[in-house]
């Protein structure tokens, strides 16, 4: 495997804060992955956190590599 780009993207819209992490690794990855150690964690935590008002969503991209969406309530400290 040769080198892999992240790509990071956050953005606020709606009262939510949006954040995107994906990478451009070749391979192949099973259409419906099952929560790993790691996802299960992140999903916890934001229902912890967030009182269900948050989503963490995952998945192959098209053309390769993986994508992960967190949609977190916006909080904008005064």
């Amino acid at each position: 495997m040769g080198p892999v780009v992240v790509t990071i993207r956050a953005r606020a819209a709606n009262g939510s804060l949006h954040l995107t992490v994906e990478d451009d690794a070749s391979g192949t990855i099973d259409a419906s992955p099952r929560d790993g150690v790691g996802l299960s964690n992140v999903r916890g935590r934001l229902t912890a956190a967030f009182d269900g008002m948050a989503s963490c969503s995952y998945g192959p991209r098209d053309g390769g590599g993986f994508r992960v969406d967190l949609q977190l309530p916006l909080r904008r400290d005064a």
